[in-house]
């Protein structure tokens, strides 16, 4: 505050020397200006940082549940919150639209519709999360706060959603992807993955059949039952790409991974992989633990791109890298 008071105070000498028409008047028009500036910046950062992300919902604290609910990957909401008081979101098979209001400490969402997706079926969606969303886009105020990245919406009496954040950047375009493997069997541990058992998540771009179809052979050893075999359609890499994502093995612990989006911009496609796993550090695990299925996730994901360079943009989670278990 000093600091803002001589900076006002040394303009305003500045110009009383350098104006001789200079008076008390024009003192305190410039002094009314740079203060509303100065107080109206705090909430402006809020606004901007609350509008240039988008926001995955990954953890709810109810006030009667000691643990945190870390939601699997694929039951979320996501968010995007426009500058000009719209809003749009998607989750559970359905998409959504609405109004937000906000202030440096509340955030509101009001005249929220939604409609279902067509040829979409959720039927696991957590009960923790029927209970909070209907409040979250049902006109229920919540005290907002933004910390490390992360967005945390909480109510008087101690519901708490707290949402990841991925910041848009300027000109992004959306480009449509297909998922065509999803598995997180422990059965399907096999060379491929078992190679990389000790290291970090590995990521293949896959560009032509011969290399795609050798690694999806690998994947499914001849033992295998015909019903559990997966088969992929014909792909045209002259338009398209098929990116892999293949998490450690580990026996004592279940993991995930999920292709959340994919962005082209003006630094090539960008795609966008959400994982959880012990090989995923996060600082807040300490009150997650994890189930005993030992699992070896992996993923195939057909995007409709072909635009070079390909950059793998993994996303830290909000709370708990491993799925929690109840205290």
């Amino acid at each position: 505050i000093i600091k803002k008071v001589c900076a006002i105070f040394w303009v305003s000498q500045s110009l009383k020397m350098i104006t001789p028409m200079y008076s008390i008047k024009t003192h305190l028009i410039l002094l009314s200006t740079v203060t509303i500036v100065a107080c109206s910046s705090d909430s402006d950062v809020v606004q901007k940082t609350l509008t240039n992300t988008d926001w995955t919902l990954e953890t709810v604290l109810e006030s009667d549940d000691l643990a945190r609910n870390t939601l699997r990957l694929d039951t979320t909401w996501r968010l995007s919150l426009q500058a000009d008081g719209r809003i749009d979101g998607d989750g559970f098979c359905q998409v959504g639209s609405g109004q937000w209001q906000s202030d440096d400490t509340t955030l509101n969402i009001i005249d929220w519709n939604e409609e279902k997706i067509a040829l979409c079926s959720v039927t696991d969606i957590p009960p923790v999360v029927e209970r909070v969303i209907p409040r979250l886009f049902g006109g229920e105020t919540f005290t907002q706060r933004i910390d490390g990245g992360r967005l945390f919406l909480e109510t008087d009496d101690n519901v708490q959603m707290v949402f990841s954040g991925r910041v848009r950047r300027e000109g992004e375009q959306v480009v449509p992807f297909e998922t065509l493997v999803r598995e997180n069997d422990a059965g399907r541990v096999t060379s491929l993955v078992e190679a990389n058992s000790l290291g970090s998540t590995q990521f293949v771009v896959y560009r032509d059949a011969a290399s795609l179809n050798a690694d999806l052979a690998a994947a499914q050893p001849a033992e295998f039952e015909v019903y559990n075999r997966v088969e992929l359609p014909v792909i045209d890499f002259d338009s398209s790409i098929v990116v892999g994502a293949y998490l450690p093995f580990d026996p004592q612990q279940n993991s995930d991974v999920l292709v959340r989006g994919v962005r082209v911009a003006e630094s090539g496609l960008e795609i966008e992989i959400a994982h959880f796993s012990p090989h995923v550090p996060d600082e807040t695990t300490l009150r997650c633990g994890g189930d005993d299925d030992e699992s070896a996730p992996w993923t195939l994901v057909l995007i409709d791109s072909v635009i070079e360079p390909v950059r793998i943009a993994e996303m830290a989670r909000a709370f708990c890298s491993g799925v929690p278990v109840p205290d």
